[in-house]
């Protein structure tokens, strides 16, 4: 009990770098300071379709409040419940819920966060996963839905339960603005000319496709130069 009241003590001690940031192996020994709701996997047993970017768990890292480092981490995104899971030492599935902490996971090629980010409406909060880093900032927000059942009618075939993929949205930040998702490009590029004035010309010579993923990232890296 004594070393375990010294650990939760100790993670409170204003970190700077990860080079000083406490290394923990298991997510799991956090479970005093972190609030986890238990995943139920037969929740999705009868609806067709996947509300994972990847079923397979990916072992990872999870970075907390920029000075705890938690390594070899099996973890995965729940696109649906928009929550990432991860599997503890016994084998059971747990979901990550946001308990006022700052988050970042790394899964492979993927880097995530839990962020506050603007729609054209309203702010809400989910993961994003971060394709850009830099001064300007691009973010993905991946999006599904559940579409219910529906019986046969005339021509058309009954269909179950299903998860059903929706078109990705693509968000931007100055510094640590909070992300806006990017509803029209051209006045994205209008915002992006403080950065580089000649980017029509860039463009235009390079051939970027602004509505596609692979052309913002070069956008926006071309920007932070």
């Amino acid at each position: 009990m004594k070393k375990l009241a010294l650990l939760g003590l100790s993670l409170f001690i204003n970190l700077i770098g990860y080079s000083q940031a406490f290394t923990i192996r298991d997510l799991s020994s956090l479970s005093d300071h972190l609030t986890y709701k238990r995943n139920n996997e037969n929740t999705y047993t009868n609806i067709e379709g996947s509300p994972f970017l990847d079923e397979n768990f990916v072992v990872g890292k999870v970075i907390i409040n920029d000075s705890i480092l938690i390594e070899n981490v099996p973890l995965r995104y729940n696109i649906y419940s928009d929550k990432i899971e991860f599997k503890n030492a016994n084998g059971q599935i747990l979901e990550i819920s946001n308990s006022g902490q700052v988050y970042q996971f790394k899964l492979g090629s993927h880097t995530f966060l839990e962020s506050e980010y603007r729609t054209k409406n309203e702010t809400e909060q989910g993961v994003l996963e971060l394709l850009v880093n830099g001064n300007i900032k691009l973010y993905k927000k991946y999006r599904i839905e559940l579409k219910e059942a529906t019986k046969a009618i005339g021509f058309q075939d009954a269909q179950p339960n299903r998860f059903t993929p929706l078109d990705d949205e693509y968000l931007i930040a100055e510094g640590d603005a909070i992300p806006q998702v990017i509803k029209n490009p051209k006045i994205l590029l209008e915002e992006l000319k403080s950065y580089q004035p000649d980017i029509e010309k860039y463009i235009q010579k390079e051939k970027v496709r602004v509505k596609t993923e692979s052309g913002l990232i070069r956008l926006i890296r071309h920007c932070n130069q």
